[in-house]
């Protein structure tokens, strides 16, 4: 047991040192990023939680790079889901975010980050609530204008979902 978690330290000593030294990629002090994506939310009390719809949203974020592997900003996105029976749910989150970019190459910059702030969200059953709102999430960026990521977004249980985004940043 003792030799996994060595080897566990060891990568992750090796991966977080490669992330520190490994330079390139792009040198854009801010960015700005317009995605689309799927999401799946999950827990619908409109069906009593037996049906899992996949949702299109639209989101829009700005960055700043703080230091060479951090990036920090703002997202903002929106959502809202239509059900056969004639129910809405609307949301719109606010985060602050951060990125830790695991390695800066030319064309690949995969990364690490969190969100958190808050969201507002309104359905039939729950009419304009604010909410607390906390995102981790995982991504790639791929040849300098393209970027690809999967993340959670926890807030109330009838809003959080899971959620899938491909998008253009300039």
């Amino acid at each position: 047991m003792k030799r996994i978690y060595l080897l566990a330290v060891a990568l992750l000593f090796c991966v977080t040192a490669y992330a520190q030294t490994t330079l390139g990629g792009s040198d854009r002090e801010y960015s700005i990023d317009l995605e689309v994506g799927l999401q799946v939310p999950v827990y619908d009390p409109m069906s009593n939680g037996g049906d899992y719809s996949i949702i299109p949203f639209v989101s829009l974020e700005a960055r700043y790079q703080l230091r060479r592997p951090i990036d920090v900003g703002i997202n903002m996105s929106a959502t809202v889901i239509e059900r056969d029976n004639g129910g809405k749910f609307r949301t719109i989150p606010f985060l602050a975010i951060a990125d830790y970019q695991l390695a800066r190459g030319d064309k690949v910059n995969p990364y690490i980050g969190l969100g958190a702030g808050i969201s507002f969200n309104q359905s039939d059953f729950i009419p304009h609530a604010t909410h607390f709102a906390l995102s981790p999430r995982i991504g790639v960026r791929l040849f300098k204008f393209i970027n690809i990521q999967v993340g959670y977004l926890f807030t109330h249980k009838d809003f959080s979902r899971m959620y899938v985004n491909i998008g253009f940043y300039l």
